[in-house]
């Protein structure tokens, strides 16, 4: 009985633990000249909808980042054009693609809100700097496996 008692235990610490991660980073972060820096902010709002699934995120035809529910990445990028997107199974188990095609000016931070919808599957929506700077303080800082 003791060692039953043990095992779910260390089982229930694994799964705390594994909990704990915010998603996953699949490439490295870039390394940006200086004068040409720009960042592009993810958020994933809490909610019920695929809470439990880690979205992959491409930047540029590139998965970079998978992110979970409750949680924002500070993404560097390059001043210019940029195409973001999530490629995702729906309910109805169709994986769609959604693009957000998108012009980052030097110095600046862009925000893009994940949202999670039932039936098209997820999508990236800009947001305004206001906007923005709320969820980022609503969510927690992006921690990769």
């Amino acid at each position: 009985m003791k060692m039953m008692t043990l095992l779910l235990t260390v089982l229930l610490a694994l799964l705390l633990a594994g909990g704990c991660a915010s998603g996953r980073l699949t490439a490295p972060l870039p390394t940006i000249d200086a004068g040409q820096g720009a960042e592009v902010v993810v958020i994933r709002p809490s909610g019920i909808r695929g809470c439990g699934v880690a979205i992959p995120v491409m930047v540029d035809g590139r998965e970079v980042f998978a992110i979970k529910s409750g949680t924002h990445l500070v993404y560097p990028v390059a001043a210019g054009a940029h195409v973001l997107a999530i490629t995702l199974p729906n309910v109805v188990g169709v994986t769609t693609t959604n693009t957000t095609p998108m012009t980052i000016v030097s110095h600046e931070r862009s925000y893009l809100r994940l949202n999670s919808l039932m039936w098209s599957g997820p999508s990236l929506e800009p947001m305004t700097l206001a906007e923005g700077e709320r969820l980022m303080a609503e969510t927690t800082p992006f921690v990769s496996r």
